[in-house]
């Protein structure tokens, strides 16, 4: 299993452990352009017109049921990705908003090749 630990330090999360492959995509989407704004990004999903959003660390591309994450200022955007099914990727941002919001010590992403999970530990 993969994994990325965010620790929180002052007041904002922070890379602390492991890029884990293409993992980290997915952990600086979360940190550098959902932060707080969870909702937004869940919106963005359940929109059938919209299937291309570039921000301010990543672009999302769908593809059917699933999401390309990639860099937004990557020379060839397709070199680097992480892909995630829509649902996986709606229950991540559900999850971060939760913890987010009660702001625990670290966050562990994981990554078992077919799902991602996020655990808050304190």
């Amino acid at each position: 299993m993969k994994y990325i630990k965010l620790k929180y330090r002052g007041r904002s999360y922070h890379l602390s452990e492991d890029y884990a492959d293409k993992l980290y995509l997915l952990a600086y989407f979360l940190l550098c352009d959902v932060t707080s704004s969870a909702a937004n990004s869940i919106k963005w999903l359940n929109d059938p017109s919209v299937d291309y959003a570039a921000i301010n660390f990543a672009f999302l591309e769908k593809e059917g049921d699933i999401i390309i994450i990639g860099r937004e200022s990557a020379e060839n955007e397709y070199e680097d990705i992480f892909e995630i099914k829509v649902n996986n990727l709606i229950e991540v941002l559900e999850k971060w908003k939760k913890l987010y919001k009660e702001k625990p010590k670290e966050i562990i992403i994981t990554y078992d090749g077919q799902h991602v999970d996020l655990i808050g530990k304190d």
